[in-house]
């Protein structure tokens, strides 16, 4: 293999751990060389004192995986709602019809959601907030 062209394998995600300076570095080296075809997503993972890089297929993220989902079911996607509070969140975030973020989420996925939780995930955040919109 000479370059990432030649890779043919259904390849869906590759997932590396470790010190968060590290990972940055592999990063910047993804973004300025494969992020054309790939999305890379830095998140701070939440049962260890460590970092995950993830590199996805650019049709391999959550959205992309809704929507596929919704079209199936002849769902609207301003009918959905989706959570989260990382990167690889940030995307099904900004285009479902009510994209909510978890108070603990990165300042991205804040700035793209139309509503911010009060709790955190780890303080039933989720069903808090779920509650406030749905009943």
């Amino acid at each position: 293999m000479q370059s990432i062209d030649d890779v043919s394998l259904d390849v869906l995600s590759i997932v590396f751990t470790g010190k968060n300076e590290d990972l940055f570095k592999l990063r910047d080296v993804f973004n300025s060389n494969i992020s054309d075809k790939f999305n890379i997503h830095l998140m701070a993972m939440q049962t260890r004192a460590e970092y995950m890089l993830e590199v996805l297929q650019k049709n391999g993220d959550k959205f992309e995986g809704l929507k596929f989902y919704c079209k199936s079911k002849n769902i609207d996607l301003k009918d959905v709602v989706a959570i989260g509070d990382d990167s690889n969140d940030k995307n099904i975030i900004k285009n479902c019809g009510l994209g909510i973020a978890m108070i603990n989420a990165i300042p991205d996925v804040k700035d793209v959601a139309k509503l911010i939780s009060k709790k955190d995930n780890n303080n039933n955040g989720a069903i808090e907030i779920l509650k406030e919109v749905l009943w």
